[in-house]
């Protein structure tokens, strides 16, 4: 009687996590600048209507690259004045 070799599990492959959309991105984005109120800020700081914003939420079209980018630039200068603001003082 011969001992059978011990059966391997090989793990399951990893499902691929679908690409987040840029409006996905875009809300992201508003969140951390502006809080749940975002949608209008973030708009009125982009130069967009807040309606096209939420069209996108809903599925309806999408960002131009454009659009995309310049959220994007817009949330890196944020990022950079609060970063300024805050310095690199230590207590």
């Amino acid at each position: 009687m011969s001992e059978a070799s011990p059966v391997r599990h090989e793990p399951a492959p990893a499902a691929e996590a679908p690409a987040e959309r840029p409006i996905d991105v875009i809300a992201r984005i508003g969140r951390a600048m502006y809080g749940p109120l975002w949608i209008g800020k973030l708009a009125a700081d982009n130069g967009l209507s807040h309606q096209s914003v939420r069209r996108w939420l809903a599925g309806q079209g999408s960002p131009t690259a454009f659009d995309f980018r310049l959220v994007k630039l817009i949330a890196r200068e944020h990022a950079a004045r609060v970063m300024r603001a805050v310095g690199d003082e230590t207590p």
